[in-house]
């Protein structure tokens, strides 16, 4: 497991870092091209209920083609592993540009249709590319933690906080991030009937705690990064108690199912506090 969770451009031969920021940039270039070529938001619609399948399927495909037991970790499962999180990590770079951008729109007073462009491009792409990005995360990471004999986030603190720190952006893009560009994606469509002059009619756009929360998620990847490559160990471990469950399993079994339980957890934590907020929003536009 040398230099995990980045062994799989070291293991190649080439340098992770150079490999990191390659994938990072062919995911970004498809964040922008899906928000660019995207028909209708009938057909937006159809894509985000389709993709997410889509990617629990591939996962699984590619878990039958490298069954347990090949050279721990399978490279095949940490380049599913790291596809994902170049994904994720493209699609908060695009949505932090799309903020900026729309930001300076506003204070430049700029015309409905133009500032209606931006959101739909940073609609479309929160509609598309995160889900099928945390699922590949999700699934490829409890393989390997399947895999890998000492991955145990009850017993390993960075690991645990990369687990609450994923699980917690998983449940808070759910109900929190989509719901809320969704929010700002159809008032600024009704904003072409607004009497308000210039960049008054914009004020149902500025929302500071919406806002805060959008900047929350890209703000918080560079600290979910750090945990991965540094690895502190003097770290609290609030799961430490799972230690003592699912010993009748065999040691991957136990393991995949621990860090699962600390997903389950973190999302029953935020659902309460979410969902009214998200049901509020409306999350079907």
């Amino acid at each position: 497991m040398n230099s995990f969770p980045f062994a799989l451009f070291t293991s190649a031969g080439g340098n992770w870092m150079a490999g990191s920021f390659a994938l990072a940039a062919a995911a970004g270039g498809l964040c922008w091209l899906l928000a660019r070529v995207a028909g209708s938001d009938a057909q937006v619609r159809w894509l985000a209920n389709l993709l997410p399948p889509l990617a629990i399927g591939g996962c699984l495909f590619v878990f039958f083609l490298v069954p347990p037991g090949a050279p721990p970790p399978a490279l095949a499962i940490r380049a599913l592993h790291y596809a994902g999180v170049a994904l994720l990590f493209g699609f908060l770079v695009f949505g932090t540009i799309c903020q900026l951008r729309i930001w300076r729109q506003m204070d430049s007073a700029v015309e409905v249709p133009e500032l209606l462009t931006s959101y739909r491009r940073w609609w479309v792409a929160t509609r598309l590319a995160p889900a099928p990005a945390a699922l590949m995360i999700l699934l490829s990471g409890l393989r390997l933690t399947y895999e890998c004999p000492g991955l145990d986030v009850s017993q390993v603190a960075w690991l645990q906080w990369l687990v609450i720190a994923f699980s917690g952006l998983f449940f808070d893009g759910l109900l929190a991030y989509l719901p809320e560009i969704c929010r700002r994606y159809r008032v600024a469509g009704r904003l072409g009937s607004s009497a308000e002059p210039g960049g008054a009619r914009f004020q149902a756009l500025r929302d500071r705690w919406g806002e805060a929360t959008l900047l929350l998620h890209a703000l918080s990847f560079p600290f979910v990064l750090g945990l991965a490559l540094w690895r502190p160990s003097e770290l609290p471990r609030p799961f430490h108690f799972l230690s003592g469950y699912f010993v009748d399993f065999s040691l991957g079994t136990s393991q995949a199912l621990r860090a699962l339980a600390v997903v389950v957890s973190v999302g029953l934590l935020l659902i309460p506090l979410r969902l009214p907020g998200a049901l509020r929003r409306d999350p079907q536009s």
